[in-house]
């Protein structure tokens, strides 16, 4: 079954909640005012969790002069696999790693942070960039964005609610009551909808597509070490789209790990590790 099926099943089955709450506590006018929310919130899902994302990183379409060649990179790849080019964007990140968005393959973009750019060679950046785009051929952008949304959805109030708990203190265990709980069926969701399969089989395709197994590998090595030492915490609902996670394997981070190693990735794509 494709993931975005799912994930669209899951938001249904909160949308029915959404209402059956609503009747429960206002009879009719409860229920309505329910399926207005619900209507609402999976119209906003759709329609702008990517343009959430891209303003959740600051980022800025490539304009003017475009020192790396992105565009010529993404356009070649675009040929190649037949599909519109997506837009490249630059993201305020700086920890080196890339990532997209979609609706459904439509109005794609990818996002890549200038330590990236920095720390790639070409051969390098064009696996990055073939590995993105083959995510939004197949629909695993379109179903990441979409459950990026409904996990930041179950976070944040859980969040909200410890944070008034605790008077605006934060936790010495770094996880409130209420998040502890929600915390972990949101991570489970996360690695319901990207299986290491899936990763594996779009490092592959990647390999196929660019005829250099080998550039993805050594992306994959050097990208492991420069964020192992130099992590960022963005937010939790956000790490499973990267092409690296970025956030640190320490603390209840290490829930949303949900991406193969770098060294099971590279064993599965060129047999060998280290490089």
């Amino acid at each position: 079954m494709n993931k975005s099926y799912v994930a669209w099943t899951i938001l249904g089955a909160f949308s029915l909640i959404i209402m059956y709450i609503g009747k429960e506590l206002g009879g009719r006018q409860g229920l309505l005012a329910a399926f207005i929310l619900a209507i609402v919130s999976n119209s906003l899902v759709y329609f702008y969790g990517d343009i959430r994302l891209k303003n959740l990183f600051h980022s800025k379409p490539i304009q003017g002069q475009d020192p790396y060649s992105l565009e010529s990179l993404v356009t070649d790849l675009a040929n190649r696999l037949h599909m519109p080019a997506p837009e490249i964007f630059i993201c305020d990140l700086n920890t080196p790693t890339a990532f997209s968005t979609s609706k459904s393959g439509r109005a794609a973009s990818i996002l890549v942070s200038r330590p990236l750019l920095e720390k790639l060679e070409r051969d390098e950046l064009e696996s990055v960039l073939a590995f993105e785009m083959l995510k939004i051929k197949n629909h695993y952008t379109f179903t990441a964005t979409l459950c990026s949304a409904i996990v930041a959805g179950t976070l944040k109030p859980a969040e909200a609610i410890d944070y008034l708990i605790s008077f605006g203190k934060p936790f010495k265990e770094e996880l409130g009551p209420v998040t502890g709980l929600v915390a972990p069926v949101s991570a489970w969701l996360v690695r319901r909808m990207q299986s290491k399969s899936a990763i594996f089989q779009l490092d592959q395709l990647t390999s196929d597509l660019t005829t250099k197994p080998k550039a993805l590998a050594k992306s994959l090595w050097k990208l492991e070490s420069l964020v192992a030492t130099n992590p960022q915490l963005v937010p939790k609902d956000t790490a499973h789209i990267f092409f690296m996670n970025p956030l640190p394997k320490y603390g209840w981070s290490g829930m949303f790990q949900s991406q193969p190693t770098a060294k099971e990735r590279i064993e599965k794509l060129i047999g060998q590790y280290p490089i």
